[in-house]
């Protein structure tokens, strides 16, 4: 039980950096009027290193055209 508590806290913990990290990285990143909208294992904290990272775009084609660019790296 105390091993699955450390996996789930492992988890939680790698999905809050990992989640602060794409933050920030926006952050830095001309976006204009678009969303980027996290799902999947990292928006519920339960990712590791073997997950990959689950996205959608909101907003017009124009603004996702001029930033997309920036989040495909």
């Amino acid at each position: 039980m105390l091993t699955e508590f450390h996996n789930i806290k492992k988890a939680e913990n790698f999905s809050e950096n990992k989640i602060l990290i794409i933050r920030e990285q926006l952050a830095q990143t001309p976006l204009g009027e678009i969303a980027v909208v996290i799902v999947g294992s990292i928006a519920r904290r339960e990712a590791s290193e073997e997950s990959d990272i689950d996205y959608f775009v909101v907003g017009s084609q124009e603004d996702f055209q001029a930033s997309k660019a920036h989040l495909e790296r």
